[in-house]
């Protein structure tokens, strides 16, 4: 799983994490279940900062999770200070991926890269609908703007 630079990062958002002596399981390293609440965490919060004017809570912006990858590359331990981050990565029609990385903030290495894939919903047939006009236009102008 490729981690762009930060300037290719349409949409980032980052925020700390402090791993809990209950997120970490028998084996002394962060429980996996703990990464995908983070990740939710971060792409809420993103979607809140950008698209405020989506209401994810909503029944009309009813949005899922179709995928979720997560490659684990370092061990995330009780005690060390976590920077997740956050970016749209592509938007289709009616298809988007977001992609993550957590960084281990005091040893300066990627602990995790991952990505989700997910839709927009009908709120009455739960079919697949377009992604919503002001995300599409929003992403397209950042992504394909004159430098």
């Amino acid at each position: 799983m490729q981690n762009p630079s930060e300037t290719d990062r349409a949409f980032s958002h980052a925020r700390d994490f402090d791993p809990m002596p209950f997120e970490i399981d028998f084996t002394g390293y962060m429980s996996n279940t703990v990464v995908v609440r983070w990740m939710e965490m971060l792409r809420v919060q993103m979607m809140r900062r950008y698209f405020s004017e989506i209401d994810t809570g909503s029944w009309e912006h009813l949005s899922v999770v179709t995928r979720t990858e997560i490659h684990y590359a370092n061990p995330v331990r009780y005690g060390e200070l976590i920077r997740g981050t956050t970016w749209v990565e592509d938007i289709g029609r009616a298809r988007w991926r977001v992609g993550f990385a957590f960084q281990n903030t005091f040893q300066r290495n990627l602990a995790i890269s991952a990505r989700q894939d997910g839709t927009f919903l009908n709120p009455e047939s739960l079919r697949p609908v377009r992604v919503p006009e002001i995300i599409r236009k929003r992403f397209f102008a950042l992504t394909h703007a004159v430098a």
